[in-house]
C-alpha cells in the first residue's frame, strides 16, 4: 500500500506540473547534466516539503566521461560521493543508476545497499527516488542544465 502510495505522489508531483519545452530541448544524452534536489516527501511524518523546509539540499552532476558527482550540504556539513553511471531502459521507462566508488551515506533506497542509487526518470528533465516505500524520504529531482 505504501509503495502505491509513493508512486501516486509521484504521479501527482509530476504530472501537475506545468510542462514547458525545455523537456524536448534536454537531450538525455547531452552532458553536462547538472540536476537539483526540489522536493522532498515527509516518510512517515507526510507532507512534502521543497527549497529550504527539505532536511538537506542536494545536486547531482553527470559528466560525458559518465562520471558523476553528487554533492549534499546539511547544515553547515558537506557530503562528496562520486563515481559512475548508467541510463538503463526497463519495462518501457527509463532509469538513472549510480555506481559510487566507495560506500556512502548519501544513498536512500529501501535495499540498504551503500554504493548504489537507482531513480526512476519520468521525463528527460525529472528523476524520483528514495526510500518513501519503506517509510523514508521521497526524493525529487530536477534537471537544470
Amino acid at each position: 500500500m505504501k509503495i502505491l502510495c509513493f508512486f501516486l505522489l509521484c504521479l501527482l508531483v509530476f504530472g501537475c506540473s506545468k510542462k514547458n519545452n525545455s523537456d524536448d530541448l534536454l537531450d538525455i544524452n547531452s552532458f553536462p547534466q547538472e540536476w537539483r534536489l526540489t522536493g522532498m516527501s515527509g516518510g512517515l511524518a507526510g507532507g512534502f516539503f521543497s527549497g529550504n523546509e527539505m532536511s538537506w539540499q542536494e545536486a547531482l552532476t553527470l559528466q560525458n566521461d559518465m562520471t558523476f558527482l553528487k554533492v549534499r550540504q546539511l547544515d553547515n556539513d558537506k557530503f562528496e560521493g562520486r563515481g559512475t553511471f548508467t541510463f538503463n531502459e526497463k519495462d518501457g521507462e527509463m532509469y538513472l543508476t549510480l555506481e559510487y566508488y566507495s560506500e556512502t551515506e548519501l544513498i536512500e533506497s529501501c535495499t540498504g545497499e551503500k554504493s548504489t542509487e537507482s531513480f526512476f526518470m519520468p521525463s528527460t528533465t525529472s528523476l524520483s527516488g528514495g526510500s518513501a516505500p519503506c517509510d523514508g524520504p521521497g526524493l525529487f529531482y530536477e534537471r537544470i542544465k
